[in-house]
């Protein structure tokens, strides 16, 4: 009973030097002229970031008679108004309102619905920002992106992934996602991806130098696009300004300024845009299409054409056609 009269005097004492910011509980004190070290099942409470702490030991070091930093060691528990994360060491300037947590992280983002990953990870309260230049990982209901360099914002709630960006929706409609940077607006369940952007769908892959991806199964791709459609052996390579998909309806479609393009084997297409129904295995093509079939020397133009994947023949409204006849 003596020792534990003891040790709650010296934890009273040792809190009030901290001006009432910091409170400290342990089961063992053990005080310095430089620093003073907890030891077993350690708490600590700083009032003015809102951050609780639990570890297997603590130290706080003075710094310009001032305490300055604190130090604690694994396992710790670091619950901010943001983010409750584990890791092996932390590492917290009092001063500053920030700090690092060493080794392992395994972090959940508060009121997110998400939770990250990654080796080694640095926060600054003032800022409400939370960043690691280390491969990270972050996971969100069926939605999983990793970078090289990670970044959460609290005040707009919102992840910026950035170097070797890959992503993975599961679930009903799998996408995969490849590009140099992705910001992800978590109230919005919004994903903008940018450089050399390349989207995997079912039966489409394509690439382009932005995306917008609602992640309710909508998006849109913008800049230099190119994608290739794949259906039952049949290959259509295409080239257009913007490309819209809709998983929900399983459809997906291309628009340009002045032309899209297609190839399909010995078939050049032009049109002004082009929808994709994958269940049925449709392209129609709309306004001004061309066709030539290099191959058999036939040109096409009309309004409209639809193209049956699985059959190999279409239907054209409005057309005329020019045949090559050889002699």
């Amino acid at each position: 009973m003596k020792a534990i009269f003891i040790v709650a005097i010296l934890l009273l004492t040792f809190c009030s030097l901290f001006a009432d910011i910091v409170h400290v509980e342990s089961e063992m004190v053990f005080p310095k002229k430089s620093e003073i070290v907890y030891d077993g099942n350690v708490k600590a409470f700083i009032e003015e970031e809102n951050l609780t702490l639990f570890s297997a030991s603590l130290v706080v070091l003075k710094e310009k008679n001032a305490w300055q930093r604190i130090k604690a060691f694994s396992p710790v528990i670091v619950s901010t108004e943001a983010i409750e994360a584990t890791a092996a060491t932390l590492l917290y300037n009092l001063k500053a309102s920030a700090g690092n947590l060493l080794g392992e992280v395994l972090a959940v983002l508060k009121g997110q619905d998400a939770t990250l990953t990654t080796l080694n990870m640095s926060f600054d309260l003032k800022e409400g920002r939370y960043f690691s230049n280390t491969p990270s990982e972050i996971f969100r209901k069926d939605f999983r992106v990793k970078g090289n360099v990670f970044e959460y914002l609290k005040e707009s709630s919102t992840v910026i992934m950035d170097g070797g960006v890959r992503a993975v929706k599961t679930g009903k409609r799998r996408v995969n996602l490849s590009a140099k940077r992705a910001v992800m607006d978590l109230g919005r369940d919004f994903v903008n991806a940018e450089g050399s952007v390349t989207l995997i769908l079912e039966n489409a892959t394509v690439s382009a130098e932005r995306l917008g991806y609602d992640l309710e199964n909508t998006g849109s791709m913008k800049g230099n696009v190119e994608g290739v459609i794949v259906r039952e052996g049949s290959v259509t390579r295409f080239k257009s300004d913007v490309f819209e998909f809709d998983l929900d309806s399983e459809t997906y479609s291309g628009t340009s300024d002045e032309y899209i393009e297609m190839w399909r084997g010995n078939t050049y297409i032009r049109a002004e845009s082009f929808v994709f129904r994958r269940k049925e295995g449709l392209i129609t093509l709309n306004g001004d299409v061309y066709i030539y079939d290099k191959k058999r020397k036939i040109k096409l133009w009309a309004s409209r054409v639809v193209i049956y994947m699985d059959e190999d023949r279409m239907k054209a409204w409005k057309a005329r056609t020019e045949i090559e006849v050889e002699k």
